[in-house]
């Protein structure tokens, strides 16, 4: 069997750059004999040099390929070796009698496999006389007959005769040997590899794998084709290894492994591979050591760590993207879909990461499903960036890349000589298998393309890759034909369909946990390496000869093609072309007809113009004449109007002042003289005044600077839930678009409930504490506001809202008072600008008119004052076009004050609102402060009903809940009831709300128990009473804590947990989907516009105000409800309304 592996190299200590002629010689021989399948190789000079076999240059005829070699080694005489190999004469006459032996001269003998490896030593003078001998050679011939002969594998036909190594290495053969290939062999072919082929020259198989080498030269910094020189990781590896080794060796001492000889292969395998090949096939029937010692062993053989940057590239591949990804990803599932690794993510995670790398380095192989499972087995013995270096030795210097490029040359190759061996070595089986139409591509391909990892067991999975590291890829073949040999009894019984199933599936089945005989079987296949190598160029012919004659066809075919084409569209521009003849002939013949018509058409025209331009002239004159008269009339009295306005305007701003004045004075009077009434003095004053116009001039803040006093907890919460419950308030005017008189109102009566803020007019003696109240509330909520997004939205929407309402109630002057405070950088427009622009601002301001009421819109503009500030502050007003803008600056009427206020006050509060969410948690460390800031958007601000009873005083008992709940209930505690009546059963979530909301309707406890026990209907009382009594008497504070509990309201239920299967707690308009929620408000009875119109509320995240429509739905004898915030609130309102219905149907009656 020949061997990937050559002779030792010795070292020398002259200069890698002094060449003598015989190392010019031999860079042919020797990329030869790597490069057995190539016919044509390279010398320094670029010369192509055509080699060929001694087999080759025989007959062609295969069947007579054992009788030719027979006669060959009977009568060939033993040629002397020429260049650097020479041999004594006692070494001559024992290769006399051998089969067949070495000659280099115009042709290269291939060594067959069953030849003993004679040690070589060095004759210069034999370069050119072959019957010189140097004095050594005696010397050479005694120490090699001490040698151990390896017998070849090959040959033998069992194991009756064991594979033996020397008991010591110290009785090994050290002759001189040659380096080959030779250091300086390399770096010439390392130059000649680096230059580029031309772009378009053919690539055949010999040319795709130099590619290949190219792309990995920039790696090889360090790499010889022995195991003489290691580089420093290399070095490194062998110790990790032989740890490694000791390490197994002392956890399994029961392991029938030899271990010493296992140290020697991780110390020198290139020592072992001359002198010890047979001993180390022979372990590999045995197996090698478990892992982690395995994969080290399989780098070690493949020097996978000879490069210094392989790993460094591996990282940054693996950075990049990969055309590949989306075939990766999806082969990952495909490649061992039953080993635990894989099955696990960091098991497809390093998959995909070394195939991804692998398509990029090396991209005219890209990736393909194959390649994953070879991937796959180095993975499970090593870390991702060990896999990838020896993938890159497998595909390169063991020649696997030609299974995987476009062409798949070298697979092609490979199924062809198996089809050819298989023929020679078992022909029953070959012509049953030809008979029944099946060919090796039907289940050979993926044997060799995964490297039988696809339906072999994993186990021996590993043992074909020993045997490729130690054997090469000519070993496939010989594992293929050993397959077949197991397996002939049953494959000759199989017909078409079975035998392709079998093939592909079940060969396997007979090795399995009996590695050692398969690896037995293997090498019991007797395959010569000529014999290869014959089939290698006789299927390089066969496929050259059928690419020529494609070749031609396909060139044919693309002319006859080519010309076809060309003369349908040589016709077929003839065909136009004489279409387009007539036509233009035609169109000649008509245009000469129409020329004559235009003419007279002309001139009757130009009589026509002439007279027309006398006309228009007359009637232009007369015209401008009326126009003038007309624009002088209106001129005069336009002029008299705006005098006339003038005067009014004077006339309305003294009457306004003089009316403010007088309700001024009128006020303070008033507020003396009810304080006089009331005994209290009117001059005392202890600072009040004086820190209220300090702090609060007016009612109107933008909070820029936080509360001055200090602040009690209660007054904390108190403030903050107060002005929670105006906000809930203005959204709800908002979503209900409640505007003019009727939203004044309400707000009106909420704010003096809430937030009482009077003016200063009133001289009220709370009016500082009223304005401190709204202050400290509004930062208490400002800073439970601030830690989400969602709340910093809805917090900013109705703060904004209700700073417009309090901005448009205040007077004029109070309103001027405030801007003045606020110090902005609005540049107010001077009077001779605001002339010059007085048609545009005319122009902008027309929108006004309805609110101008008699005041003309040039008396407007004269008497406003404008503002000029940055267009990007008002986008509102551009939007609308109420205001002109010119170089950037919009000019603002002071009657739109609130739009930039608005602006300005919505930017403080987005950026105050970041600020406190950074330190929000220096103020959460107070513990007192926690809870409140927490929870404060989820309080319930309405009524409580943990004591009171809703709809009356009457007790509930068990049989009335179900009507009651019915008739009065909001849907989600009607859905809990329609749940528990038809499952018989409801979980702890449900219990819970439900049960509370029972407890504050009136129902009592021992009426609870009864309820609860009649709807669990399908339970024994025994385990009633152990799960289900307990909880009820503990939410009447009967049991635990004993705290009277109270119901939960609109907001607890919103934010509570989510309902998983099974739970029927939480709020429809919340945790329904669209279609369920639809769908029971349909059933509900609600007509498809109320439907529609809760469901866009609930879509909206306006629940409360969806549950308050669905209200009004079912009642439709109220309008405009406050928003329902507590199913009880529900409740009762719907059982009022049933009261009050019920008395006035009696009234009628009696009346």
């Amino acid at each position: 069997m020949t061997t990937l592996y050559d002779p030792a190299v010795k070292t020398s200590d002259s200069d890698v750059d002094d060449y003598e002629l015989a190392d010019y010689d031999l860079d042919v021989v020797d990329d030869a004999l790597l490069n057995p399948e190539n016919s044509e190789f390279l010398d320094h000079f670029g010369f192509k040099i055509q080699v060929r076999t001694d087999d080759e240059s025989s007959s062609d005829d295969d069947s007579d390929f054992e009788a030719e070699e027979t006669k060959a080694n009977n009568n060939k005489e033993v040629p002397v070796p020429t260049n650097r190999h020479s041999l004594s004469a006692t070494d001559k006459s024992n290769i006399s009698s051998s089969d067949d032996d070495y000659s280099v001269d115009t042709h290269i003998t291939t060594p067959p496999a069953q030849h003993k490896p004679w040690p070589l030593t060095v004759d210069t003078s034999a370069i050119d006389n072959n019957t010189t001998r140097s004095s050594h050679e005696t010397t050479s011939t005694s120490t090699t007959s001490k040698s151990n002969n390896r017998a070849s594998v090959l040959s033998f036909t069992g194991f009756s005769n064991p594979f033996k190594r020397p008991t010591s290495t110290a009785t090994l053969s050290s002759p001189v040997i040659i380096p080959r290939p030779s250091q300086s062999f390399h770096q010439r072919q390392s130059k000649r590899y680096s230059e580029t082929p031309p772009i378009g020259t053919p690539r055949s198989p010999a040319s795709t794998q130099k590619s290949f080498n190219l792309l990995v030269s920039k790696f090889r910094r360090f790499s010889h084709n022995d195991h003489k020189y290691d580089s420093v990781k290399h070095t490194a590896l062998k110790e990790e290894a032989l740890q490694e080794l000791i390490q197994t060796k002392e956890a399994m001492p029961e392991m029938n492994v030899d271990w010493d000889f296992w140290v020697l292969v991780i110390s020198d395998f290139g020592r072992v591979i001359e002198t010890q090949i047979d001993d180390l096939r022979h372990h590999l029937t045995q197996g090698l050591p478990p892992a982690p010692v395995h994969g080290l062993l399989w780098q070690i053989i493949s020097k996978s760590r000879d490069s210094f940057d392989m790993e460094f590239e591996y990282g940054e591949l693996i950075k990049r993207s990969s055309p590949y990804e989306k075939q990766i990803t999806k082969d990952l599932k495909r490649t061992f879909p039953d080993h635990p690794f894989f099955m696990q993510e960091q098991g497809r995670r390093a998959l995909f990461n070394v195939a991804k790398a692998y398509s990029l380095f090396d991209q005219e192989v890209g990736f393909c499903q194959g390649l994953a499972f070879i991937i796959g087995c180095l993975l499970l013995h090593m870390e991702e960036e060990d896999a990838f270096c020896v993938l890159i030795k497998l595909m390169g210097k063991y020649g696997l890349r030609g299974n995987f490029t476009p062409q798949m040359d070298a697979l092609h190759q490979q199924m062809y000589q198996f089809d050819n061996v298989l023929q020679q070595k078992l022909p029953v089986v070959h012509r049953h298998i030809e008979q029944e139409g099946v060919t090796p591509s039907m289940y050979a391909s993926q044997w060799f393309i995964t490297l039988f990892a696809y339906r072999c067991p994993v186990e021996l999975c590993f043992r074909v890759i020993d045997l490729l590291l130690v054997e090469g890829t000519q070993v496939l073949v010989q594992i293929a034909v050993a397959i077949i040999t197991r397996n002939q009894e049953t494959i000759l019984k199989l017909s078409f369909e079975p035998l392709v199933d079998f093939l592909t599936n079940g060969v396997f089945e007979v090795f399995e946990n009996n590695e050692n005989d398969f690896i037995e079987d293997v090498y019991r296949v007797d395959l010569p390496a000529r014999f290869m190598a014959r089939l290698a160029k006789q299927y390089s012919g066969e496929s050259a000869r059928e690419s020529r004659s494609t070749s031609q066809e396909d060139h044919l075919r693309r002319v006859n093609g080519q010309l076809s084409e060309h003369l349908r569209r040589v016709e077929s521009s003839l065909n136009t072309l004489e279409k387009e003849h007539q036509e233009m002939t035609k169109q000649t013949v008509d245009t000469k007809m129409q020329m004559a018509r235009t003419e007279d058409e002309k001139e009757q025209l130009k009589h026509e113009l002439a007279q027309l331009k006398a006309d228009f002239e007359k009637h232009q004159r007369e015209i401008h004449q009326y126009y003038q008269h007309q624009l002088q009339n209106v001129s005069s009295e336009n002029k008299q109007l705006h005098d006339q306005n003038n005067t009014l305007a004077t006339q309305l701003s003294e009457t306004e002042s003089m009316l403010i004045n007088m309700k001024i004075n009128f006020a303070e009077r008033e507020s003396e003289a009810n304080r006089f009434a009331a005994g209290q003095s009117i001059e005392v004053d202890d600072g009040t005044h004086s820190r209220l116009e300090a702090e609060y001039p007016t009612r109107l803040n933008l909070y820029m600077k936080p509360p001055p006093s200090e602040v009690t907890i209660e007054e904390f919460e108190i403030f903050a839930l107060d002005r929670l419950h105006v906000l809930r308030f203005v959204e709800d005017m908002t979503l209900r678009n409640k505007k003019g008189p009727e939203l004044k109102m309400e707000m009106d009566k909420v704010l003096d409930k809430y937030l009482p803020m009077k003016s200063n007019f009133s001289n009220s003696p709370d009016l500082y504490q009223e304005r401190r109240k709204d202050h400290v509330s509004h930062f208490v909520l400002r800073m439970a506001y601030s830690r989400s997004e969602t709340l910093h939205e809805w917090f900013i929407r109705q703060e904004l809202a209700l700073f417009r309402y309090r901005f448009d109630q205040e007077p004029l002057e109070q309103k001027k008072k405030f801007i003045s405070s606020l110090n902005f950088n609005w540049e107010t427009v001077k009077e001779e600008e605001k002339k010059d622009l007085k048609k545009e601002l005319t122009v902008c301001s027309s929108w006004l008119t309805s609110r101008l009421g008699n005041t003309s819109i040039n008396t407007f503009i004269e008497n406003e004052t404008f503002f000029k500030v940055d267009f990007a502050k008002v986008p509102d007003l551009i939007r609308s076009r109420h205001v002109f803008v010119k170089a950037g600056k919009a000019y603002v009427p002071m009657l739109e004050q609130v739009s930039l206020v608005l602006r300005e006050y919505k930017g403080h509060l987005e950026d105050s609102l970041k600020v406190v969410a950074r330190v929000l948690g220096r103020v959460e460390e107070d513990s007192r402060l926690t809870p409140i800031l927490l929870n404060i958007e989820k309080q319930y601000t309405g009524k409580n009903y943990d004591t009171e009873r809703t709809g009356g005083s009457d007790d509930v008992t068990a049989s009335d809940v179900e009507r009651l709940v019915q008739q009065h209930a909001p849907l989600c505690m009607r859905y809990i009831q329609d749940s528990m009546t038809r499952e018989k059963h409801l979980k702890h979530g449900g219990r819970l709300q439900y049960g509370l909301f029972l407890k504050a309707i009136g129902l009592p406890v021992d009426q609870a128990l009864l309820f609860w026990r009649r709807e669990f209907s399908t339970i024994t009382d025994d385990k009633f009473q152990k799960n289900y009594a307990y909880n009820v008497r503990y939410n009447y504070g009967l049991e635990g804590k004993r705290v009277n509990y109270s119901a939960y309201s609109c907001m607890k239920v919103i934010t509570s947990s989510t309902p998983s299967t099974g739970d029927h707690h939480g709020c429809p308009f919340r945790h329904f989907g669209q279609p369920n929620l639809e769908a029971l408000l349909y059933k509900d009875g609600l007509s498809q516009t109320q439907v529609m119109e809760i469901s866009q509320l609930a879509k909206d995240k306006h629940y409360q105000l969806a549950c308050t429509r669905h209200f009004e739905a079912k009642h439709p004898q109220v309008k405009g409800i406050d928003t329902i915030q507590h199913p009880n609130q529900y409740y009762e309102l719907s059982k009022n309304l049933t009261k009050q219905d019920a008395e006035s149907e009696a009234m009628e009656v009696d009346l």
